[in-house]
């Protein structure tokens, strides 16, 4: 089935390279070391939402996870299974997961909320909160902050937003059977656990 894509969502297919998230400091940030911990402690399975090219997949795999990846732009999960042929990588988007409730121990994000349309971040934190039996973790490159959220179109035609952290903290309580947030690394990493 193929995917309608917005034109911003575009860019990532036709203007960056399906390696550009490996660079050392990418691989080396902490959060992606904590990341792996959290999800290792709430079970074994992992949906990583936005995936890009699986960056993440070793770590998770090293720690005896199972692993779904799921991005928007083919280029990405090709070259994941080009890297990792065992992988499960699809083409999908945000906003409607292809897999049923509750079917990940922890569903993750990484660096995705901030390139969303106005307000898709809900529909894409409903959709993973959905697909999560116990955790679902948000890591943002463009931490939210404690003023009015600001939707940025750049002139590349992507989006890099900043939402507010109040506004965003009460959808996330929203989402219902909520057992509380946790927010780490300066308001990188969100932590929402299910009851």
């Amino acid at each position: 089935m193929a995917i309608e894509r917005k034109h911003y969502e575009n860019y990532w297919q036709k203007g960056v390279h399906p390696d550009f998230l490996r660079s050392k400091d990418q691989l080396e940030h902490p959060a992606r070391k904590r990341i792996a911990e959290e999800a290792k402690k709430a079970g074994n399975s992992v949906l990583d939402v936005g995936c890009g090219s699986c960056v993440d997949y070793p770590r998770f795999k090293e720690a005896g996870m199972s692993y779904t990846g799921i991005d928007i732009t083919e280029k990405f999960i090709e070259w994941a299974k080009k890297l990792y042929p065992e992988i499960d990588a699809r083409v999908a988007t945000a906003y409607d997961l292809p897999v049923p409730d509750g079917s990940y121990d922890t569903v993750y994000c990484k660096d995705l909320l901030e390139h969303l349309q106005p307000d898709g971040y809900k529909k894409a934190l409903r959709e993973m909160w959905r697909a999560t039996r116990k955790l679902m973790m948000i890591a943002f490159y463009v931490p939210p902050r404690n003023k009015p959220t600001l939707y940025n179109l750049t002139s590349m035609g992507v989006y890099e937003n900043w939402y507010n952290a109040q506004e965003l903290e009460n959808f996330i309580r929203s989402l219902g059977n909520f057992n509380g947030l946790k927010i780490e690394m300066g308001r990188h990493l969100y932590l929402a656990r299910k009851k």
